[in-house]
């Protein structure tokens, strides 16, 4: 594996056909994950067929990209396959490229409105985020949002967060009356 930042990724529009067929929900993490730089050290065979890059999400991941008859990727988190670090790696390839597809592109038009702890984040602080805080902040959000979907938490979500509760099991964490309106 060299790296070098100059790669001519094999098949094209393959490698576009494989970014559209991710989940939306994995699309969308990965998109932020490749705003936020989280990745890092890529390498590639001499090929253009096969590379290594590492996603910095909750923890470091690496994600192994590969082409064999059709793209695929393989990651060390516990999904595996089709998961948001993969996305993230093929679209830097791509990005690399100047082949992001434009129904893929970031469109400024189309930006989901701040949620009221950005709102309040950007009312209060004196500087911009660093990166390992605004990933903080997109986990914290994320999280959220499945547990506002669930009705529910577990002692597990805490934990992807570094809050280590020390709860065995599914058991649901009861730290309300009622769950949070927004996620202030």
């Amino acid at each position: 594996m060299s790296k070098r930042q100059l790669f001519e990724l094999h098949d094209l529009p393959g490698a576009q056909a494989f970014l559209r067929q991710f989940p939306a929900a994995a699309r969308q993490r990965g998109k932020q994950l490749c705003l936020d730089g989280a990745v890092t050290d890529v390498l590639h065979d001499v090929t253009g067929n096969e590379f290594t890059a590492t996603v910095q999400a909750q923890w470091p991941f690496t994600i192994r990209v590969y082409y064999q008859t059709r793209w695929r990727t393989e990651c060390d988190c516990g999904q595996r396959f089709d998961c948001e670090h993969g996305y993230a790696a093929m679209r830097t390839l791509l990005d690399r490229q100047n082949a992001i597809p434009a129904d893929l592109r970031e469109d400024p038009d189309n930006k989901p409105p701040p949620s009221a702890l950005e709102q309040q984040l950007k009312e209060k602080r004196v500087r911009k985020l660093l990166p390992d805080e605004r990933r903080f902040l997109r986990n914290v959000q994320e999280l959220y949002r499945r547990c506002k979907d669930q009705g529910r938490i577990h002692g597990w979500d805490l934990n992807q967060l570094g809050f280590y509760t020390f709860v065995y099991g599914q058991g649901d964490l009861y730290l309300w009356p009622a769950m949070p309106q927004d996620d202030e």
